[in-house]
Order: C-alpha cells, then sequence, then structure tokens
C-alpha cells in the first residue's frame, strides 16, 4: 500500500513554485499566453494527481481500520 512521503510534499511544493515561475518566465522567452495556461494547467494537474494520492491513502486506512473493528466487533458477539 502506498503511503505519503516527505518528498511527495516536496514536489508538489516545487511543483507550485514552478506554476508561479511559469509567466516571467514565459514573457522572458515571449511565449504566448495559451501556452503560458496550458503549462499551468499541466501543473495544476500534476499537483491534482499527487493530492489525490495522498487522499486516496488517507481513505485507505480507514477503511482497513473500520474492517479491523468489524472484526473484532464480530469476535465479541461471537463469544
Amino acid at each position: 500500500m502506498w503511503t505519503p512521503k516527505n518528498y511527495d510534499w516536496l514536489i508538489m511544493s516545487l511543483l507550485f513554485l514552478a506554476i508561479i515561475a511559469v509567466v516571467p518566465i514565459g514573457n522572458r522567452l515571449d511565449l504566448r499566453t495559451s501556452t503560458i495556461l496550458w503549462l499551468i494547467f499541466g501543473a495544476v494537474v500534476v499537483i491534482g494527481q499527487a493530492s489525490l494520492r495522498v487522499l486516496s491513502s488517507g481513505l485507505s486506512e480507514i477503511r482497513d481500520a473500520l474492517h479491523e473493528i468489524r472484526g473484532l466487533l464480530r469476535d465479541t458477539r461471537n463469544r
């Protein structure tokens, strides 16, 4: 099972900083506005996927804990 690590948060932070840096860099390179917007959109998608991985790992931990509690309740009921 995947669990979030510190480097995942580091990657998300660096991507957020990359979104902020894209606009001035794009203006210096004379990129069109649509190109800059696509770069920002791509970075947002990557950050969203990383956030979903963190969220889904937390939800799977909750599901496992509930499954274990249900098993314990079943055992005490059978006694």
